[in-house]
């Protein structure tokens, strides 16, 4: 498994916004086990980093470190993550605001 095997695992799970508990749930391995995996202390076999990959919502070459080949969508929109964050009413609120202030800047 490549040296940055760990750091991709835990960017795309943090991504998702999911917890270890919940990746290791869906995955089908204990918690601790996926820790690991995030450490780097142990490494899954294929059908994990499959499985992972799916979970996940990337390619299981972006996991493994082949940088040359493209990823799936792993995060979401700027636009959706923010509306998750703050909600529709005030994303809408805080954009308005935005376009106010560019608007007084042409």
């Amino acid at each position: 498994m490549s040296d940055k095997f760990h750091v991709n695992l835990r960017e795309a799970r943090k991504a998702t916004g999911m917890t270890q508990k919940k990746v290791a749930e869906k995955v089908g391995v204990a918690r601790s086990t996926y820790a690991l995996y995030e450490t780097g202390e142990r490494s899954p076999d294929v059908e994990v980093v499959k499985k992972l990959a799916e979970v996940l919502n990337v390619s299981g070459d972006y996991l493994i470190g082949n940088r040359h080949v493209e990823t799936k969508k792993s995060y979401p929109s700027f636009f959706e993550e923010m509306q998750q964050r703050y909600g529709t009413k005030r994303l809408l609120a805080y954009m308005e605001a935005l376009e106010k202030l560019h608007g007084d800047n042409e």
